[in-house]
């Protein structure tokens, strides 16, 4: 019984208390009315009955026992290297006795092929030039009550080893392939995609051996002209892990890409090579930056604007300003070259100003940018001088305005008086006052801030929402995509390897929704892809694969306000996949890790006939649990309903209506 509504037994005592007193009841009204009639009775206690069941609400549950159907699938790894270490007759034979067994033991078999694509009953004949273990595992994890038997020599060489899928249900593994083997590879290699420009670098480098003596090699570390690691190591006999940390000084590298060749080097035996090196590449940054705030008289904003450069690492500045009509030091000492930033404050104001402005403006370097402060002093003479003849400006009309933008939570800010009214044709404008007038806007490599009461804003705005707001705008115009970086595991990749990406930006750029740019350089064809989008593994890593050989650019690139923002570009180059001719041994340490994570077993091929005692002779039964509700029983409510017709005639008939 299982009770849904009335649930606590207390209730149901309480229930049949009431039914037995009700029958009680119409006993004794019965008997009053002189009335002996059974047949009233009993269809009343059968009516009183069938409520009382409903009221509790009951399912009665039963077993039925279902026959389960065994079954064996049997997955062949069909691709080049297995030919080299057993033959299509044999195989067949292998998988020959298996259904033997199978029929004797009533299972009925399955099997399929497996290398670019899982086949169904597909032709063993060791023809594929991939070995993907996606579909396979895929098939299992569908399959949670067969018996899943794995012929394969456990490498993979399209997408993730068989150790690295998650199974969800056992796999029984007979592995192939030699077991004389000499193998040598740096499995990963662990590095900060960027680093500041002075600071060492740390790289991890692991190892797999599989050898069957002791091996002197060299680990090296190269740059594109240099040697700058090199240690001698020995790798013992067996199959072995090592770990080793390896720091690389960069003093004297210049800002910019780092590509770097890791290498075990191992002459005194014969084995594949593909994969003893593994190419890097790291950013070094440098965001040190030199900006000249230059103030044409100190008023309210000139602490504002100081506050919010100070805030931006990397910036060297140069203050220059007005006291009583002399400069704080003479311009002649000032060293204009190679200024990242002129920030003008209330600048320029005379004709002096004019022509040290002229002067900084022509001379200064393609990459300097230009950045306008509005301030008490400035007239039409000023806007004329540093605004383009395609924007107009007026006189204002003088009624305090509120800035509005399309963030809601900054056009709640204090009303301001502002000098101008400037027309709305810059490349970007990012604020805007409520009679349209520009507020913030960039065009041409140069930045304004139309905002001569910047400092009443600021005290009004209890919640730094346009201080913060202000500052990004500051942040993303100096800085214009530079730290955003995007890094890779390797620069060099084989048909079929996963390249995993992942990217590090201020917290500037976190709301930029960025798109990963793949661009094909043999037929400049570019793909782009929403990088939120990118799959991951099951270590949450980003990644990419089916990449076709050939050489690649990628990067990526955001969008705010109509800006493009542009990480640092990384060559790609993708080899042909030959592990299918190179490779032929059997990686049992893979294969063995799996079956494990499995909960499976593992068999060399050379003691396959052990599959025989994972089949179960006996027959396997499945009790299903059959749950049934009296309120889905039609014929129930048809027979109270009848009871209580009954019962009605038979009291019309006697006079008890």
């Amino acid at each position: 019984m299982k009770f849904y509504i009335l649930g606590p037994i207390i209730l149901g005592l309480i229930l049949i208390v009431t039914f037995i007193l009700f029958v009680y009841l119409y006993k004794k009204h019965l008997n009053d009315k002189k009335v002996k009639s059974y047949s009233l009775l009993l269809l009343r206690s059968i009516s009183l009955t069938i409520l009382l069941i409903l009221f509790f609400e009951p399912f009665i549950n039963y077993y039925s026992d279902k026959i389960v159907e065994k079954k064996i699938n049997i997955f062949i790894d069909n691709s080049k290297s297995i030919s080299q270490v057993v033959t299509s007759n044999e195989m067949n034979s292998y998988i020959d006795s298996i259904e033997v067994w199978a029929d004797n033991k009533d299972y009925k078999l399955s099997y399929y092929t497996f290398g670019e694509d899982l086949v169904e009953g597909g032709s063993v004949d060791f023809t594929d030039s991939s070995t993907i273990y996606t579909d396979v595992v895929n098939k299992i994890n569908t399959s949670p009550k067969h018996l899943n038997i794995l012929f394969t020599d456990g490498i993979q060489t399209h997408g993730f080893g068989l150790s690295d899928l998650i199974l969800d249900n056992p796999i029984n593994i007979i592995g192939l392939g030699s077991l004389e083997n000499q193998e040598i590879s740096i499995d990963e290699v662990l590095f900060p995609i960027s680093i500041n420009r002075g600071d060492s670098i740390n790289i991890q480098v692991m190892i797999n051996s599989l050898l069957s003596s002791n091996t002197d090699c060299v680990l090296e570390v190269m740059d594109q002209n240099s040697l700058l690691y090199s240690k001698d190591i020995t790798l013992a006999d067996g199959e072995n892990f090592y770990n080793y940390n390896i720091m690389i000084p960069t003093e004297k590298k210049t800002a910019g890409n780092l590509d770097l060749t890791i290498s075990v080097l191992a002459n005194s035996i014969i084995e594949n090579k593909q994969d003893n090196s593994f190419k890097i590449q790291t950013i070094i940054t440098d965001n040190y930056k030199k900006v000249l705030f230059i103030s044409g008289s100190l008023n309210s904003n000139t602490q504002i604007i100081t506050n919010l450069l100070n805030q931006i690492d990397g910036l060297e500045i140069k203050n220059l300003y007005r006291i009583n009509n002399k400069w704080n030091i003479p311009i002649e000492d000032i060293d204009f070259t190679n200024i990242d930033l002129i920030l003008y404050d209330n600048f320029p104001l005379s004709k002096s100003d004019n022509e040290i402005f002229f002067s900084l403006e022509r001379d200064k370097l393609t990459k300097t940018k230009s950045m306008f402060f509005e301030g008490p002093d400035y007239d039409f003479n000023t806007l004329s001088n540093i605004l383009s003849d395609r924007i107009d400006f007026s006189k204002d009309d003088g009624d305090r305005k509120t800035l509005k933008n399309k963030n809601s939570y900054l056009n709640n800010l204090v009303p301001v008086n502002k000098n101008f009214f400037i027309s709305n044709d810059f490349k970007t404008t990012h604020l805007n006052y409520s009679d349209e007038s520009v507020a913030i806007a960039e065009s041409e490599n140069r930045f304004y801030v139309f905002i001569p009461e910047l400092s009443k804003i600021f005290i009004n705005d209890s919640y730094d929402f346009f201080k913060d707001y202000l500052y990004n705008l500051i942040f993303l115009y100096i800085d214009f995509g530079k730290q955003i970086i995007l890094g890779t595991n390797k620069t060099e990749i084989f048909n079929g390897e996963n390249l995993y990406i992942d990217i590090n930006h201020p917290e500037v750029y976190k709301k930029m929704n960025f798109e990963l740019i793949l661009e094909n350089i043999k037929n400049n064809e570019i793909e782009k892809i929403n990088f939120n989008k990118i799959q991951n593994d099951n270590n949450n890593r980003k990644y990419i694969d089916n990449l076709s050989n050939g050489e690649y650019l990628i990067s990526v690139e955001g969008l705010s306000d109509n800006q493009l923002y542009k990480s640092n570009q990384i060559k790609i180059i993708v080899y042909p996949n030959i592990i299918e001719l190179n490779k032929s041994y059997r990686a049992v340490g893979e294969l063995q890790m799996t079956a494990l994570k499995s909960n499976g077993d593992y068999f060399d091929i050379e003691s396959y006939e052990k599959i025989n005692s994972l089949l179960n002779s006996a027959i396997s039964v499945k009790k299903n649990k059959i749950e049934l509700n009296i309120h889905s029983f039609h014929k129930f409510w048809f027979i109270l309903l009848i009871t209580l017709i009954l019962e009605w005639f038979l009291r019309k008939r006697k006079g008890l209506l």
